[in-house]
This record gives structure tokens, sequence and C-alpha cells, in this order.
């Protein structure tokens, strides 16, 4: 019933589909409806993070674009051809056909999830002091320790750092909602290398352990980024011992490792889903939360809801989508659109407004016999952009990328 949370490229003409593929649309949110109670707008100290304001080094950047260049080598040059092809499955909604072939599902990770885990990255580093604070270990006083109000920079990210003791048992257990196509992975082995590079004595470097969850099965592209991620590149034969020296994977296998599961987020069983998440301290739903609020807004009300009684104190979520008018979704005549069962016809309500309306608000005003966990918000922003630094290297062009980012935290 779900979509792998990929649409084809946008274009205004072609309706509510066309948004997740441009990494880079124009305009901006004008949008002034009521705002859910306790979802003022929060942002970070870097709303725009590009060449100039991001700490990540180009060479990192172009670390992980090598990943993806060696995984798929095969499909270099890619095939025009093939590219249309995924898209206009997409656009005609016919999923299983659009990932329902190896070559597909490789030319999109090639073609998109690239530029996008470079921009992921950006953005882990970004909520960096929110994530470090789960370092102190995997006991509930570690784990589970509550975040403060307000968005962090980097010196806060150093103050956690150096209050993080050295610990063999610290976890960071994430699981990527829609996180099939690889960027997420990437990205998250790019954070690892970025912390990694960034650390001081005595700070608890963590093991990073993600799942990766889709409808449809990505598990050869989750599996082949995960062996580039931990596999030094292959050098050319008189390399030499300088160059082989200093060639060494992003990663570890010891400190970094993937999982596939794959299923339909609406419709699984919430037991299952609990065995999922019930570790988590991060949960993603990158480019994947519109989509579901657009095949279902009741199903995905239901589904937010139940996450905040399965997750432990402490856990974030970080919704990551496109902005504006690309992420907005329309009330019709039946149930499956409709806010809190109530039929309201015709009206349009950006994503955001519905996710804080389900966070914010129902969790606070259920009945007493349905209270829901409560969410707080930490960071908020709707629109941002990551502009790609010069001088990277991929054998395709590679995007910007504009977003809208949420950062929730189980209070």
């Amino acid at each position: 019933m779900l979509p792998s949370s990929r649409t084809p490229p946008a274009d205004r003409s072609q309706g509510r589909l066309a948004h997740h593929f441009r990494m880079a649309p124009g305009g901006k949110s004008k949008d002034r409806r009521r705002q859910p109670k306790g979802a003022a707008q929060i942002k970070s100290a870097s709303q725009t993070v590009g060449q100039n304001a991001s700490p990540v080094t180009i060479d990192l950047y172009q670390r992980l674009l090598d990943v993806f260049g060696n995984a798929f080598s095969p499909r270099f040059p890619l095939e025009t051809s093939l590219i249309q092809q995924v898209k206009q499955h997409l656009y005609n909604r016919e999923f299983e056909k659009a990932f329902g072939r190896r070559e597909y599902l490789e030319a999109y990770a090639v073609r998109w999830s690239s530029s996008r885990a470079l921009g992921y990255l950006n953005i882990f580093v970004d909520i960096s002091a929110h994530l470090v604070r789960h370092f102190k270990g995997t006991g509930e006083a570690g784990a589970m320790e509550s975040v403060t109000d307000g968005s962090p920079n980097e010196l806060d990210m150093q103050d956690e750092m150096s209050q993080s003791p050295t610990s063999v048992n610290c976890v960071l257990n994430v699981i990527c909602l829609g996180g099939g196509a690889g960027a997420e992975i990437v990205g998250l082995g790019g954070y690892l290398k970025y912390l990694q590079a960034s650390a001081i004595p005595g700070f608890c470097l963590p093991r990073i352990e993600i799942t990766a969850v889709d409808i449809a099965n990505w598990s050869g592209v989750v599996h082949a980024l995960e062996d580039n991620v931990t596999t030094a590149l292959p050098l050319p034969k008189y390399a030499s011992e300088k160059v082989k020296a200093a060639n060494v994977p992003l990663v570890c296998r010891d400190d970094y490792s993937v999982t596939f599961h794959q299923c339909d987020l609406l419709g699984i069983d919430i037991h299952q889903l609990g065995s999922l998440v019930k570790d988590s301290k991060l949960i993603t739903l990158m480019f994947t939360l519109n989509e579901l609020y657009s095949s279902s807004i009741p199903q995905t009300t239901k589904f937010l809801l139940s996450l905040g009684s399965l997750v432990k104190r402490g856990t974030l979520l970080l919704v990551v989508d496109s902005p504006g008018s690309y992420s907005t979704v329309e009330l019709g005549n039946s149930g499956n659109n409709s806010i809190d069962g109530a039929e309201k016809t015709g009206r349009k309500y950006p994503m955001h407004w519905l996710l804080d309306h389900t966070l914010l608000e129902t969790s606070s005003e259920g009945k007493p016999d349905q209270q829901h966990a409560k969410w707080k918000k930490l960071v908020s922003d709707d629109s941002r952009w990551f502009r790609l630094p010069d001088g990277l290297r991929y054998p395709i062009e590679l995007e910007n990328m504009r977003y809208q980012i949420h950062l929730y935290e189980l209070a």
C-alpha cells in the first residue's frame, strides 16, 4: 500500500507526487495558520548550511561519494533511459514496478541518494549536541537523560563531549524509517567518521547500529553500501606504500552495522513495530512523512502516536522533508484524508502542522483513558539549504538540497 517514499521529479504541472526528486525547489511557504501548542519556531544557529558554514571537510564529503561510486561502479555511465523509466513508474504510482528490479534500485541510489547522503551528514552534525548526550552508555541514566530546550551549536557539542565518559558499551541505535535507498546509512557513516575526527580525550565514541526500514526490497543496496562504508577503497595496482597506508575504511565494522527490514509502515503490527524501535535513540523520517500522510492521515497519525508509546524517554525523532508547498496534504471527503476522523473537505495543511498537531496537541489533549506519550520540540525550521561545496568529483551531476527539519524528544 505505501510507496517507498520515493517520488518523481519536481514539476508543478505533475501534481503532488512531483516534489521529492527536486532537491533545490524555489519559493518559501507563506502559510500563517495557527500553530499547535508548543510548536513555536525554534531554529538552529546555522539556518543555512553551506560550504562556508559547514564544519564538515570536503574530503569527508568526497569519501561519501566514493562509497556510492565504488558500490555501484557498473552503473556508470548512468543510463538516462533507466532513470526515466524509474521516474515514470513513480509518477504513475507504480511502486512495485519502480522498485521491483535491481537495476532500478541501484540507479535510484546512484542518482539521488548520493547527494542526499552529503546533506544528511550535515544535518546529523547540526543536531549533534542533542545526539552526543546519548553517548554516555546504554544504561538508563546515560541513554535517557533529558535534553534541554533550544538549538545547539558546535560549542554545545564539545561541552557535551567533554562530559561524556569513556565506555565500551556506548551504542547509538538508529531506526531509519523509509531509509532503504541508503542516504541515511552513508550519512551516518560519515557522521561517525566526523565524531572520530572531532573527539576529545575521554569522549565515548559510539558504535552506530542502524536499522533501515522500507516497503521495497532494498537489501542489496543497503548491504552494498554497508560493505563500502566499512571497506577500504580499491587502489591502482602500482599505488605507493604511502597511499596504501592511508587507504583505510570510512569506519570499521566493529563501530558500525546495518540491518535491513522490509515492511509497510502503515500496515505493520504494533508488536513488530515495538521490537524494531524499543531500543532506538534516534528515529529518522527523511523525505518519508509527507508520503505517509498522502497515503492516509488517520493511519499516519496512529503510527506516530504508536511510536511514542513504544520508545523510551529521551528518544529523538528527526523529520526532514521537502519545504513549503511541496509538503502539503489536502483533506478530502474520505476517512483516509481527515484529522481525528473528522471530514474537512478541500483544505490543505502543511505537513509540519499535521506533525505538530499529532505530537504536541493530540499527545497532550487525549481523553483520560487515551493518554499518549508527550513529545517536546527541540529544533524546527521550515526551510534550509544544504549547498554542495565546489571541487567534489562524481560521474553524474550532484544537486543542492532544500528541506524543512523538525527534531522532537520524548519527554
